[in-house]
């Protein structure tokens, strides 16, 4: 609702505005009786009225008026179990001397009958009571014999419903927030305090009975989800805290900026969020401040808000939130003499007229030490002190300084560095730009001389016959005659395409090890792999992997698999070395009938291992689904239902004025897309994911 102005009613599911014939009515206050009709209360003009209306449609059912006495404002509303009888705080202005000085409120609760369609206003009006604050929240006991109402500043007064007498005279004063919730099955309700803890009351002895810590937010309104032990309380501080009560625990804190973009954080300090509102949360820990993602490696945790509402068992992160180490602090700058051009955003801008660049990076970590120096160029990494095929040292050094010389692209060149410690928290990112002034920078970009890698991969045939799939090869075959038709964005394709029986490890390693030696800074690569991807069972080496064709047992064989697989490390490593600053990787990986005993959550295991590759790599990833949601194949499309919609986007599905489609377009239109034709013809919705750190490109030009 509008407050004061008018009701609004969307879908629950897909949030569009419904219609109703309320939508214009005034009111200040509405809620939802337990027979599904909806009441509403008008305060803006007297006499002071309560309608109710039937709901959805908006029908007036009834309505009756509750008094004119000037300065009357009913601020709230209860309603008994069976919806047959509502009860009232009408609060009125007390002045001494006209308007000139207000001395409180005389609150008094009216009770209102509904019986045969009609509102009708009781014969019991219960007796005003003065006080400095108005009533503003109602609760009834489980039996309905006592009503409990609670002031702005938190003062309770309980009435017995039955006689109308106030049972405690004077204004129980406790440190109470005004959000309250009766527990189900019980005679206790739970409030919030200005602590932000919640405590639990007793209606019989009307004493607090329990207590939960909070985090931070003092609470100003409690909702019970549905069929769950969990509370959710929306804060003053504009937060969403999350209870357990079976527990008696906080659980997480929910944070959201603008209409889409959040995050949450549980108490353990695991995350999960959009990656616009992980950017605009911090950790703190004294006068220190890093941002979110610097813990992105120990504490990101994808699906983290159905995964606590599924009551997973989690297993504690490998870093203590409250003991985690301070991060590196880095310095990038040239290790050579260059003309200093300008500063701009404390970014220090640079002029070259060579080909390549040295730079120095300095990490320092007096409290801890430095493990790895990572180095990105226009958001794609480019050089690394970490081997990513063997685990380093973990020790490292409290300082350490690296030299890299690097190839420059024509125009910008947007270099940052970061640093971990021993913890793998991450420093912040310190940057340098240099602009290389080549004589042959093109007035536009040049599409023309750009080049268009792609390495497609499609197995349904394995050597094991149980991991035999559908569409794989379909799949990568129209992926492929879709991408190296001729387009105005590309003077050139170079296609190389696997499947079956020649898709063995060597083959796809040697063939990325082709594309690096061919490939040029300005050109474009893109991956496209439809084949079984898997995480390995074993803690210590746990991996994401894209299964070749001679893998024989996708679970239970990590030996072999890391022999025959090919890692997310290793993706890592190829793409680091692949010198196209703009990559795409898209992943329909899924798996047979036979991984269903798959340990519980690899899938979010999964998808955290692609998030991280993305991250480290700069580069974009879209993938199907994870290890626990299989890829869905439909023999009427006669594709995997992501490939599918991937290539009806790529041939026009995806519209916009340029006609130039671009990652994140691709990505909207994935999100938007599977889940609905997978629901229409599964009747369950499969839900893609996309990652992704580097900058936008466009892939394809609709003719």
């Amino acid at each position: 609702t509008v407050w004061g102005t008018s009701f609004r009613l969307f879908d629950a599911v897909s949030l569009n505005l419904l219609e109703n014939s309320f939508e214009n009515e005034k009111a200040t206050n509405f809620s939802i009786m337990p027979s599904g009709n909806l009441a509403s209360l008008n305060v803006f003009a007297e006499p002071e009225t309560i309608s109710l209306f039937e709901f959805p449609k908006g029908n007036k059912i009834s309505s009756i008026e509750l008094g004119n006495e000037k300065g009357n404002n009913i601020a709230t509303f209860i309603f008994s179990a069976d919806g047959e009888t509502i009860y009232l705080a009408s609060n009125r202005y007390v002045y001494s001397n006209g308007l000139n000085s207000y001395q409180g409120h005389k609150n008094k609760i009216v009770k209102v009958t509904y019986k045969n369609g009609l509102l009708q206003k009781s014969t019991i009006q219960y007796k005003e009571v003065e006080g400095a604050t108005a009533i503003e929240q109602l609760l009834l006991s489980k039996d309905e014999r006592t009503l409990l109402g609670i002031d702005a500043f938190g003062g309770m007064r309980w009435w017995n419903t039955e006689s109308g007498n106030e049972i405690i005279p004077d204004a129980n004063k406790t440190d109470v927030a005004i959000p309250l919730k009766i527990l189900r099955g019980t005679n206790t309700f739970i409030s919030g305090d200005n602590k932000s803890n919640l405590n639990i009351y007793d209606f019989a002895t009307k004493m607090i009975v329990g207590s939960i810590k909070g985090n931070g937010g003092t609470p100003a309104v409690l909702v019970l989800i549905p069929d769950s032990k969990f509370l959710l309380s929306g804060n003053k501080d504009r937060s969403v805290s999350l209870w357990d009560l079976s527990k008696n625990e906080f659980v997480a804190s929910m944070v959201f900026f603008g209409e889409k973009d959040w995050v949450i954080v549980d108490k353990a300090g695991r995350f999960d969020g959009t990656e616009p509102g992980m950017h605009k949360m911090y950790y703190t820990k004294g006068l220190t401040i890093l941002p979110l993602e610097s813990g992105f490696e120990q504490f990101y945790t994808p699906n983290l808000l159905p995964r606590i509402l599924g009551n997973e068992n989690f297993t504690p992160p490998v870093v203590d939130i409250n003991t985690i180490k301070d991060a590196p602090v880095v310095k990038i700058s040239l290790a050579e003499q260059q003309r200093n051009l300008s500063v701009e955003d404390d970014t220090p801008a640079y002029n070259s007229d060579k080909e390549t660049a040295t730079l120095k990076v300095k990490a320092d970590c007096p409290l801890d030490a430095v493990t790895e120096i990572r180095l990105y160029q226009n958001g794609k990494l480019v050089q690394t002190t970490r081997n990513f095929t063997v685990e380093d040292d973990k020790n490292g050094e409290k300082s350490l300084t690296k030299t890299f010389t690097v190839n420059l692209i024509a125009g910008v060149n947007n270099f940052k560095a970061i640093a971990f410690n021993t913890q793998r928290t991450e420093s912040r990112a310190d940057a340098i730009t240099i602009n290389y002034k080549s004589l042959n920078i093109p007035d536009k970009p040049d599409y023309a001389s750009t080049t268009l890698h792609l390495l497609i991969i499609g197995i349904n045939a394995y050597k094991n016959p149980k991991y035999t799939l559908n569409y794989a090869k379909a799949d990568a075959t129209s992926f492929k005659e879709q991408m190296e038709k001729p387009n105005d964005l590309f003077g050139n394709v170079k296609v190389h395409f696997i499947t079956d029986a020649d898709a063995t490890k060597i083959n796809i390693e040697n063939t990325f090890k082709e594309i690096i030696k061919d490939c040029k800074a300005k050109d474009v690569f893109l991956f496209y792999y439809a084949g079984h991807g898997v995480m390995s069972t074993e803690e210590k080496s746990k991996d994401f992997y894209i299964v070749p064709y001679d893998v024989l047992q996708l679970y239970g064989a990590d030996d072999a698999l890391t022999q025959k697989g090919i890692s997310a490390r290793e993706l890592q490593e190829f793409s680091k070395n692949i010198p196209a600053q703009k990559q795409l990787f898209i992943l329909d990986a899924c798996q047979s009938a036979g991984a269903l005993e798959a340990i519980s959550m690899r899938g979010a295991a999964e998808e955290k291992a692609i998030a991280q590759l993305a991250r480290s790599t700069g580069t974009h990833w879209l993938t199907a689904s994870g290890s626990e949601q299989f890829a869905t194949e439909f023999s009427q499309l006669g594709h995997g239902v992501f490939t599918y919609v991937l290539l009806q986007g790529l041939k026009g599905g995806i519209t916009n004025d340029k006609k130039i489609i671009t990652i994140n377009e691709l990505k909207a239109y994935l999100e938007a897309q599977v889940p609905e034709l997978t629901k229409k013809y599964k009747g369950t919705a499969q839900y893609p994911a996309s990652y992704g750190l580097g900058n936008d490109f466009p892939v394809e030009i609709v003719k």
